[in-house]
């Protein structure tokens, strides 16, 4: 069992290297291919994926449909203020991980009334990160 936990540790030790801002496309900075690639390639995006679809799946039915239409209208409002150029990088990466808390602590309290604003702030942060990098 020491074994076992000694190589656990070792293997986890290398996962920050993953979490690197989504390594693997270094050559894309800005443009379309930029805010397109970057959801599939980071650890942070699978995360918050799996957090807001068990915090859904959790929820009661009117929750859910309230939840996937906040969340569809913030993404977009998100990502047009991103785009303008409306708030700094920075203040969408603060609102990322405010989102992440946010959906953690709606998850470990088993929350209902909370899910509307982890999906508006979730939603509107990632929207503003996708808005910023095109």
């Amino acid at each position: 069992m020491n074994f076992i936990k000694k190589w656990s540790v070792g293997l986890l030790s290398m996962l920050p290297a993953l979490a690197m801002a989504h390594p693997g496309h270094d050559h894309v900075h800005s443009g379309f291919m930029a805010g397109f690639i970057h959801p599939f390639t980071g650890l942070d995006h699978l995360i918050m994926a799996l957090g807001f679809g068990v915090l859904l799946w959790s929820a009661a039915k009117q929750w859910k449909i309230a939840g996937v239409i906040t969340l569809s209208i913030t993404l977009v409002i998100g990502f047009l203020v991103g785009a303008q150029g409306l708030v700094p990088a920075n203040v969408a990466e603060y609102g990322i991980v405010a989102s992440l808390i946010i959906t953690a602590i709606a998850l470990w309290t088993k929350s209902n009334r909370i899910l509307p604003i982890a999906a508006a702030l979730l939603a509107s942060f990632h929207g503003m990160a996708h808005g910023v990098e095109l």
